[in-house]
């Protein structure tokens, strides 16, 4: 009898641990979003929000660069020529501002506590765009925007024009858009959570290598598309009907299956579909013709990759150094599948998909 008692504790001591061992995993979703989010689909965005509020996440990441790492980009890379005008137009508006990371972070903890201080809300946002926070920015913008600025007194109004210039500038700098999956999705969530900030997840540090394969491998297949419309028995006809082909059964597989919007966006599916658009073909053609660009288009491969890899290493520093238990990472459904890969290969870490919640 003791024998057994001893066995049983032992066997209970397992269990707990593996549970205990689990337990201590970081769980993270990362949700493949839509750039473009339409207002006729708020009902979808409604019952994605209420998912994402189940799953809890004490840490949100984003599509958006770090300020350190968007001050050391190039020049004439994609992040610098998209933002930096904006920068440049919000740094000489308030040239006074000087930004102070530790009093930002607390201006924001203290936001979550009292939601309703607009001015010091306003002065946040400008102080976010002074020191490269595109995220953090766009997200007091959000709140501003959509919740705050209809109770403002004359002098908060005067603040929120002369700061930032009111919605008309906002909306031309890109920084309040109704359409994106922020506006739509992530910042709602937050501010249903009492979240306060968005963390930076992505990578570009290759994007003006990745830029210059891109445009290679649009060059050769703009050629392929002019050569198959000419003569549909050539070998670059076959390409163009391989990759229709692929395509179809792509969408026929997944409508028998009832997967659209966000479910769809978040399955393999998807993941199929994006990287044949994005690779024009990508490996389901390789070996195909000898008139593919195979070489071109895996140095293609290799730098999104690379940006994933950089992605997935940003989310897990800042996940481990802040000691959180589940992440929300938003990221163009095109990268959803391949942070994936990288992120179920940590022992540390259990992946959520969106679909099985």
């Amino acid at each position: 009898m003791n024998t057994l008692k001893v066995i049983t504790s032992f066997c209970f001591a397992i269990i707990f641990s593996a549970s205990t061992s689990a337990q201590e995993k970081i769980q993270i979703l990362v949700l493949g979003t839509s750039h473009y989010n339409e207002e006729k689909d708020s009902l979808e965005y409604k019952e994605v929000i209420d998912k994402l509020t189940d799953f809890n996440p004490d840490m949100v990441m984003g599509e958006f660069v770090s300020p350190q790492e968007y001050v050391s980009l190039e020049p004439d890379s994609y992040r610098r020529k998209v933002n930096d005008s904006t920068f440049y137009y919000y740094q000489h508006l308030n040239a006074a501002v000087k930004p102070n990371k530790k009093k930002m972070e607390k201006a924001a903890a203290r936001l979550v506590a009292f939601p309703n201080l607009h001015r010091s809300r306003i002065d946040l946002a400008v102080q976010l765009l002074n020191s490269y926070d595109l995220g953090n920015a766009k997200y007091q913008i959000y709140v501003l925007e959509k919740l705050k600025k209809v109770h403002f007194n004359k002098e908060e109004a005067a603040a929120y024009k002369t700061m930032l210039g009111g919605t008309e500038k906002l909306v031309q700098h890109n920084l309040y858009q109704n359409t994106s999956e922020y506006n739509a999705i992530i910042f709602p969530l937050m501010y249903r959570l009492n979240i306060s900030g968005i963390y930076p997840a992505d990578c570009q540090v290759y994007d003006t290598k990745w830029t210059q394969a891109w445009r290679i491998v649009a060059y050769c297949m703009h050629f392929i598309n002019r050569i198959a419309e000419m003569d549909d028995t050539s070998e670059e006809a076959k390409i163009v009907k391989k990759i229709r082909d692929e395509k179809n059964r792509i969408y026929s597989e997944s409508d028998s299956l009832g997967l659209y919007g966000y479910r769809y966006l978040n399955s393999s599916f998807n993941a199929e579909e994006s990287d044949l658009v994005n690779f024009y073909g990508g490996e389901k053609l390789f070996d195909f013709s000898k008139n593919y660009p195979e070489k071109e288009v895996r140095e293609m491969i290799k730098y999104w990759q690379l940006r994933n890899e950089g992605m997935a290493a940003n989310i897990l520093k800042q996940a481990r150094e802040k000691k959180v238990k589940r992440v929300l990472v938003a990221a163009g459904s095109a990268h959803q599948k391949w942070i994936v890969d990288i992120l179920e290969e940590q022992p540390d870490v259990v992946v959520i998909g969106y679909n099985d919640l």
